[in-house]
């Protein structure tokens, strides 16, 4: 395989890539805030915090230094960064294809095409690692690639060096550090270094993981964003090695058919990533393997290293938001999926501009250059005109309405409590520790990875002890009652004789005789515009599609909850159309096809939900009661034991189970059932315990 030096005329052409690559990110630059990660990098910038597990340092380091500049808000200047490393990546490709005696053209036009992927150019107009981490992963391969050409030491060691940076860049670079080495040293070539040379190189890449030793020292001054707490020798081991990611990424075994499922969305990715290009890349790896079995059986390792073993590697459920997730993992496959589709239009160029001895006239072989040379120039343009409006954020203000709606609508003095349940934790830790919106408002974190970590707990805590924890502090704050408190989510575990009411956004905590109903006022005031929902949303990443979503599920839902039935179907319905895999906006109609008697459609409304989300605890609890309805209490009872497994502790299972045996003329068991009910609901009905008092009689 031919890598040979490059002109001075390459390095301006790496810097064009660079440029134009460039120019598309800043004109398409998120000018805000963005859900998840994105506003946690944003934030952790500019208070030099610690992110999620492992920490990712040189992506919060090399932000924090644009948040100096004069222009534009924080999340916007760090932003900035990212496009930066982004169209560097791109430039290093480019040098890479060009080492590899590819045309000029063509390499120029396959590095700027690989920029404008629309995955990658998603995560290049808002912070993230992953586009850093295949700068560094190109880095680490063209070092290896040239010492295999020139054997120079300086080579081992810049290899060694990048490496051990790429790992503090993205821990998937520890893999391909594994496969990289291992291809350095096939056949026999470690004996061509002296030891004294690789203990240098073991020096050099312990000099580059050196970024990591910013994590105990970020955390020592305990920022907003403090995820792990790594200030101590334990936590900064276990953010490391992401502990905390354990029972999320390790933990949970899901079954082959999620795994073939995951293989199915990435080649449906691979198509709408490169379009015709998937072709190419095939015809150029057979290419490969008579040219070069070598470089073929390593970049295939690659390949695979980074997408299908990270996909099977990672036990995540086969659905919407797990996919949503991973992709962006794949990116330094599609690197070299591009440096295969660079093999074959190379090949192809080469043997038509070679070979003389066939009837092609010579007019002919120039026509037919002609027309591959358009289809390569042409081939970016192409990517740059579809992936353009979905990738545009120069007028994105999602997050940062939400947000700050949220924080808008809270009563004075209040206490907001959020968990990793919902996409607002980091975008309201930039609101309030950046802009310092709202400072009479105090935000607690139940994950303790954001704001003041009231609960004290780490990640040595079990599960169980973690939530006593969070329930101790909570109630004994709830029960003193000088606060408003208010949770992200329904689904908080309150003392007895409370209850949460939907406040906009947010749920509120209020006594369990409280009879008030959703204000309906807040929605006027919030910020976020309409048009934002209104307007075609096909353009939204899976995020801001959910958060829309339940936007308009919540708004809905209030609506419901004070009888404007008419307007709370619009919301829901127009909740499906931004995100018809939601289950959320399915669940609510179903209650009010019941609440109608519109009980077919309500059933068949909540078999849909069901379809989409069949961990949904609630969903078999509505599927239970049509059954019911029908009389047909075997299918209700199957529907409960079904819900049951998911959330044993849901009371309103019991409470219908209960009833099923107390039809079916079975005292003892309908007995214990309302037993349960009431040990697991603080409020229970006054009808239910009038019933077990007879059974007990």
């Amino acid at each position: 395989m031919r890598w040979e030096k490059i002109d001075k005329n390459d390095y301006l052409l790496a810097f064009l890539v660079w440029f134009a690559t460039f120019t598309v990110y800043f004109l398409t630059l998120g000018v805000s805030i963005g859900f998840e990660d994105f506003a946690e990098f944003q934030t952790a910038a500019y208070v030099l915090g610690v992110p999620h597990a492992p920490g990712y340092p040189l992506i919060v380091l090399w932000g924090k230094l644009f948040t100096f500049l004069p222009f534009g808000s924080i999340a916007y200047r760090v932003n900035l960064s990212n496009a930066v490393i982004s169209s560097a990546a791109c430039s290093f490709l480019f040098i890479m294809l060009r080492k590899f005696t590819f045309q000029k053209v063509l390499s120029l036009s396959l590095a700027i095409a690989f920029g404008l992927t629309t995955t990658y150019w998603s995560q290049s107009v808002m912070v993230e690692v992953y586009t850093m981490a295949v700068l560094f992963f190109l880095i680490m391969f063209y070092y290896v690639q040239n010492w295999k050409s020139t054997e120079q030491l300086k080579d081992i060691y810049l290899f060694a060096f990048f490496s051990g940076l790429g790992v503090t860049a993205h821990y998937t670079n520890a893999l391909n550090f594994i496969v990289l080495l291992f291809y350095l040293l096939y056949k026999d070539r470690f004996t061509k270094i002296p030891f004294k040379n690789w203990c240098i190189a073991a020096i050099f890449f312990f000099c580059g993981l050196l970024p990591f030793i910013y994590l105990p020292i970020a955390s020592s001054f305990n920022p907003i964003i403090n995820v792990g707490e790594t200030s101590n020798l334990t936590n900064f081991i276990n953010h490391l090695m992401r502990k905390h990611f354990d029972t999320l990424e390790f933990a949970t075994k899901v079954t082959y058919y999620d795994k073939l499922m995951f293989v199915k969305y990435l080649m449906m990715q691979l198509w709408s990533e490169f379009y015709i290009g998937v072709a190419f890349a095939l015809v150029g790896l057979l290419y490969l393997w008579k040219k070069d079995k070598e470089f073929f059986l390593i970049s295939l390792f690659l390949f695979f290293v980074n997408s299908f073993i990270i996909l099977f590697t990672l036990q995540y459920p086969a659905k919407p938001k797990y996919v949503f997730n991973i992709r962006v993992y794949y990116f330094c496959a599609f690197a070299i999926f591009t440096i295969w589709i660079a093999f074959f239009i190379n090949f192809l160029y080469e043997k038509i501009q070679t070979n003389t001895h066939t009837k092609i006239s010579k007019n002919l072989r120039r026509g037919i250059l002609s027309l591959l040379y358009l289809l390569v120039l042409v081939y970016p343009l192409f990517l740059l005109a579809i992936n353009y409006n979905t990738n545009d954020r120069s007028k994105y203000y999602v997050a940062y309405n939400y947000a700050k709606d949220i924080l808008s609508s809270l009563e004075k003095n209040a206490i907001l409590f959020t968990s990793i349940t919902t996409e607002i934790e980091f975008p309201i830790a930039y609101l309030v520790g950046i802009e310092k919106y709202r400072p009479d408002i105090t935000v607690y974190s139940q994950t303790g990875m954001i704001f003041e970590n009231i609960y004290r707990t780490t990640t040595e805590n079990s599960d169980n002890e973690i939530q006593e924890a969070i329930k101790r502090v909570e109630w004994a704050l709830i029960r003193k009652g000088e606060r408003p408190i208010y949770y992200d989510d329904s689904t908080a575990e309150l003392p007895p004789g409370y209850k949460v009411l939907l406040y906009g956004l947010v749920y509120k905590v209020v006594p369990q005789d409280n009879p008030s109903l959703p204000d309906l006022n807040i929605w006027e005031n919030f910020t976020l515009p309409n048009k934002e929902i209104s307007s075609n949303t096909q353009n939204y990443d899976f995020l801001t599609k959910n958060v829309l979503c339940r936007y308009l599920s919540y708004r809905g839902y209030s609506y419901q909850l004070n009888k404007m039935i008419e307007e709370a179907i619009q919301n829901y319905s127009k909740a499906i159309e931004v995100m018809p895999n939601n289950d959320l906006p399915y669940l609510n109609l179903c209650s009010i096809h019941f609440d109608l008697g519109n009980y077919s459609v309500g059933e068949e409304t909540c078999k849909i939900a069901l379809e989409l989300n069949p961990e949904r605890a609630e969903i078999y609890q509505n599927l239970s009661q049509f059954s019911m309805i029908k009389g047909n209490l075997e299918e209700a009872d199957n529907w409960v034991n079904k819900g049951l497994k998911i959330d044993p502790k849901l009371s309103v299972f019991y409470r219908t189970k209960g009833f099923i045996h107390y039809y079916k003329g079975q005292p003892f068991e309908a007995k214990v059932n309302f037993e349960k009910y009431l040990n697991l609901s603080p409020n229970p009905e006054p009808e239910i315990v009038k019933i077990l008092k007879e059974l007990k009689q």
